[in-house]
């Protein structure tokens, strides 16, 4: 029964929240969105909400019954679900069962990664405090191993929006906290399924090619041993970039007559903000200038005043979702002052956190043949698989480009430029490994997209 409820159950009510969610943003748009986003975007929108609302003592009692509220108003206006077609369901399926086959084909409801990593036992007090006031947690509770959580690693500026889904979702069906850790994941491999099969539309036409895409396109090796490792903000982090991206490359076609257009992608941005931090800006801000840019060379003369109002409502609209962001940055700003000053101290292993050695850059392309991403892959055959890929890659960056289709150049751009800001500034092997899985998604999307026939 746990086993059931864990992954039947849960994502199960995750997907109507989500799908409730989306059509809720998308009526404040006044336009509609990819059918294949709608989930993805309701995901982030979740995790928005939830966070401004847990910001604060008086309203974060309320905060599960205002989710389903909104949710079931979604539902019942737009009935979203009418919008779900076979094959992106097929994917969204399809991915859950793949990132979910070690635990499912357990025969019981457990999650992984504990011998490894024992991140997972502190997510579980996050998940169980969530639905209270977080910033308040290191001072109110008395001197416990739980209270040491929210005051050392997982502190008052830790960026919390990868635990607001599963907090809801178990708040919602009761479920043990600890089972729906891994449904919790595949739900993102999943929603990184979606993303691609919305991302590739205009390039792949065939909707049984465009699902097997987005089905190996979800499940590139780092990103997938993360999971194994139960990388909740990895996880997180990967579908909001390429739901962000999907979006970006929207508005890059086709500037949105109204503002009001921007809504979700501003609500994209703001959920990978609440979940990574500072360590978004690595993402979004290149989107931005990239928006910017093409926004500059493409308007007509008189057009300027209308896109400076444009970009004012993004960015306005953006850092009014992110207020428990700015609430944290003061303290954020102080400890990496003392960090800067007391660097020395830091050894290497604890530069490297659980890492044997500094990941390779080529784990991008999304092949990585061995049982354990830490550890270098036999040499011949890794290059062979990934100069395949990457030629593959290529190619589909070129194809999409003389179609005048954005979409997956865009996004590999995003991810790369990403992970290279991350390699520039010199952030540690740990954390330049978690930049690495968050883009791994994109070259799979591009190199599998270069071998699917148009027609």
């Amino acid at each position: 029964m746990p086993l059931f409820l864990a992954w039947g159950v849960f994502p199960l009510v995750l997907a109507l929240l989500a799908a409730g969610w989306g059509a809720v943003v998308e009526r404040a748009t006044g336009s509609a969105v990819s059918g294949a986003l709608l989930v993805p975007l309701g995901l982030a929108a979740v995790i928005v909400f939830t966070l401004l609302c847990t910001e604060w003592g008086v309203t974060a009692p309320a905060t599960t019954v205002l989710v389903c509220v909104v949710a079931v108003a979604g539902l019942l206006t737009s009935w979203p679900v009418r919008r779900v077609t076979r094959w992106p369901l097929l994917v969204a399926i399809g991915v859950l069962l793949v990132y979910g086959a070690p635990v499912l084909l357990s025969g019981s409801a457990t999650f992984t990664g504990y011998i490894r990593l024992d991140d997972t036992a502190s997510f579980l007090d996050l998940i169980d405090h969530a639905m209270t006031h977080l910033h308040i947690a290191a001072g109110s509770e008395p001197p416990s191993t739980y209270a040491l959580v929210f005051s050392g690693d997982a502190g008052p500026t830790y960026p919390l929006g990868s635990f607001m889904l599963p907090a809801v979702g178990h708040a919602l069906t009761g479920i043990d906290a600890a089972w729906i850790v891994q449904p919790y994941l595949a739900c993102c491999g999943a929603a990184v399924g979606l993303c691609v099969y919305a991302l590739v539309e205009p390039v792949v036409e065939s909707q049984r090619m465009r699902a097997l895409v987005a089905f190996l396109a979800a499940q590139p090796a780092l990103l997938y041993g993360y999971s194994l490792w139960g990388g909740q903000k990895e996880l997180t982090a990967a579908f909001l970039v390429i739901v962000g991206v999907a979006l970006a490359a929207a508005v890059i076609v086709q500037r949105p007559a109204n503002p009001r257009g921007l809504l979700p992608l501003a609500v994209a941005a703001a959920a990978l903000i609440l979940t990574l931090g500072s360590g978004a800006a690595a993402f979004v801000v290149p989107a931005l200038i990239l928006i910017v840019i093409v926004w500059v060379v493409r308007a007509r003369r008189g057009e300027r005043r209308i896109l400076a109002r444009d970009l004012g409502v993004l960015g306005g609209v953006t850092g009014l979702l992110v207020v428990p962001f700015w609430i944290t940055v003061p303290q954020f700003l102080n400890e990496r002052l003392h960090g800067l000053i007391s660097s020395g101290t830091v050894t290497a292993e604890e530069k490297l956190g659980n890492l044997i050695q500094p990941l390779s850059g080529w784990q991008l392309a999304g092949i990585w043949p061995v049982g354990d991403f830490r550890v270098r892959a036999a040499t011949l055959p890794t290059a062979l698989l990934v100069g395949l890929a990457v030629i593959l890659a290529a190619g589909a960056i070129w194809t999409t480009l003389r179609r005048h289709q954005p979409g997956i150049v865009t996004y590999v751009a995003i991810a790369l430029i990403g992970c290279a800001i991350f390699y520039l500034i010199s952030a540690t092997p740990w954390a330049l490994g978690k930049a690495l899985a968050i883009a791994s998604p994109a070259c799979s999307a591009a190199s599998t997209s270069a071998v699917s026939p148009r027609h």
